[in-house]
C-alpha cells in the first residue's frame, strides 16, 4: 500500500543566461512553499528534491522528477512545484526554464511541458499534484521571431487531460498569464511582523491558503479543492488573472488532502481521543471495535501519541479476554453452528482470530458487526439463538455476504 506525501520544489530568480530577466519572488515561493509542505502537509521532501536558483540545473530537476514520479515507491501523494519562467517556442511548444536555460534553444535547454505531463499521467502515485507557476512576465512578447505569450499558454498542453488515459489522479495547476507585473507582488506580508518580501501572485495566495484562509473540514484538512477555491477568489479580486486547472476527474479534488491546520487537528485528535476513551468502556464489544479504529487513526497521524498507545494496550488486553471467551464458546457450540449455518461457521471461525488490535482495524462494516456479535453471545450479552438467527441472515446471500472476501486484505 502507497503510504506518505512527497514533493519536488524549485524556484529560480537568476538564469545564467543574460537574455532571461531576473525574478525577484520565486525563490522565496520555493522557500515558504516547502516549508508549509513540510510542517502544515507532513510532505517529505529530500535536500536534493529542493532546488533554488544555480542548483536547478535542467539535469538537477530532470533528476528530481525522476525520483518523485519515475522511480520512487508509490506514495499517497506526489507533488510537483516550480516557480521560474516559462516559455513558447516559435512552434509553440511550452517549456519550464531552468538555471541553465539558453533562451533561444529552448528544446536543447529547456524541460517540455508535454513530457512533464507524461510523466504525470504515467505515474503509479494513486494522487499527483503538478503546480506550475511560470510564465510570470511577458518576456517573450518583444523579442524577435518568438511569438507573445498567450493567455493562457498552457492550455494547449493540459486541455484534454480528461480524455488521456491514466489521467484519474493526476492534477495540474498553472497560473498562465504573461504579465509580469499580474504575476508578482514586491512586497507581501504574511502577518504585521513580517517583513516586505516579493512573491508570485499566485504562490502568495497558495501560501496564504495553506497557513489557514483555505476552508477547513472538522479535522482540519485543506484539500486541494478548498486550496484552489482561495487562491482562484483572491486572484480574481485583482482583476488581472485567473489560475488554470486541468484533471481527469475533479470529484476527486476533495480527497486529495495537501495540509491540516494545527489547531483545528490537535481539537479533532482531542475528540477522537475522548471517544475513543468512552468506547473502550462500555460494556458491548462492538464499541471496542470502533474504539480501536479511533486509536488507530490517531497513531496514523501521531505515532508517538502516549494517550492512544496506552489506551492500544488497554484494548489489546480486552481483546485477548474477549477472543479466549469466544474460542471457548465456539468450541462448546460447535455442533448446533455446524448443523444451524454450515456455510457461516467456517466464517465466523475465522473471524475469532481478529479478535486483536492489529487485525481488528482491517474489518470491514459487516465483519465489524458480526465479530461484535459473536463477542456479545460469548460473554453472554446476546442468547444464542439470536445470533444464530442474525447469522441465518448472511447464510443464502451470495459470496460478498459472510465470506472472507468481507474481510479486507
Amino acid at each position: 500500500m502507497p503510504t506518505g506525501k512527497r514533493a519536488v520544489v524549485i524556484g529560480i530568480n537568476q538564469y545564467s543566461d543574460p537574455k532571461i530577466p531576473a525574478l525577484t519572488g520565486a525563490v522565496n515561493d520555493a522557500r515558504e512553499l516547502r516549508e508549509r509542505l513540510e510542517t502544515l502537509g507532513n510532505f517529505e521532501i529530500a535536500p536534493h528534491h529542493f532546488l533554488i536558483d544555480q542548483e536547478a540545473k535542467c539535469s538537477s530537476i530532470l533528476k528530481a522528477v525522476s525520483d518523485l514520479l519515475w522511480q520512487a515507491d508509490q506514495c499517497d501523494l506526489a507533488l510537483f512545484y516550480f516557480s521560474g519562467h516559462g516559455f513558447l517556442d516559435g512552434y509553440k511548444n511550452g517549456y519550464i526554464a531552468p538555471y541553465d536555460m539558453l533562451r533561444e534553444e529552448p528544446l536543447v535547454y529547456g524541460i517540455s511541458l508535454l513530457e512533464l505531463k507524461r510523466l504525470v499521467l504515467n505515474s503509479l502515485h494513486p494522487n499527483v499534484v503538478m503546480i506550475l507557476d511560470s510564465c510570470h512576465s511577458g518576456i517573450a512578447t518583444g523579442e524577435k521571431g518568438m511569438p507573445p505569450i498567450p493567455e493562457n499558454p498552457y492550455d494547449p498542453f493540459f486541455e484534454n487531460l480528461s480524455q488521456e488515459e491514466g489521467g484519474e489522479g493526476k492534477f495540474i495547476i498553472a497560473s498562465s498569464e504573461g504579465d509580469q507585473v499580474s504575476r508578482e507582488i514586491p512586497a507581501c506580508k504574511h502577518g504585521e511582523e513580517d517583513k516586505p518580501h516579493p512573491h508570485g501572485t499566485f504562490t502568495y495566495h497558495l501560501l496564504e491558503g495553506l497557513a489557514g484562509k483555505a476552508q477547513v473540514d472538522d479535522t482540519g484538512r485543506i484539500t486541494l479543492n478548498s486550496l484552489l477555491d482561495h487562491v482562484e477568489r483572491e486572484i480574481t479580486k485583482l482583476g488581472r488573472q485567473k489560475p488554470r486547472f486541468f484533471a481527469a476527474d475533479a470529484s476527486r479534488l476533495n480527497s486529495v488532502e495537501i495540509a491540516r491546520s494545527p489547531e483545528i487537528f490537535r481539537e479533532y485528535l482531542n475528540r477522537l481521543m475522548k471517544e475513543a476513551q468512552e468506547q473502550s468502556e462500555n460494556e458491548n464489544p462492538i464499541y471496542l471495535i470502533l474504539s480501536a479504529k479511533n486509536v488507530l487513526q490517531i497513531l496514523n497521524s501521531e505515532k508517538n501519541n502516549k494517550q492512544a498507545l496506552d489506551l492500544k494496550i488497554t484494548i489489546s488486553h480486552k481483546l485477548k479476554i474477549i477472543q479466549e471467551s469466544a474460542d471457548r464458546w465456539l468450541s462448546r457450540n460447535i455442533g448446533e453452528l455446524t448443523k444451524e449455518i454450515p456455510k457461516g461457521y467456517k466464517r465466523i471461525e475465522d473471524l475469532a482470530d481478529y479478535l486483536n488490535f492489529d487485525k481488528i482495524v482491517s474489518l470491514d462494516h459487516d465483519s465489524e458487526t458480526l465479530l461484535g456479535h459473536l463477542s456479545r453471545v460469548s460473554m453472554n450479552l446476546m442468547d444464542t439463538a439470536r445470533f444464530i438467527r442474525y447469522c441465518k441472515t448472511y447464510e443464502n446471500q451470495p459470496e460478498s455476504g459472510m465470506a472472507s472476501s468481507a474481510i479486507k486484505k
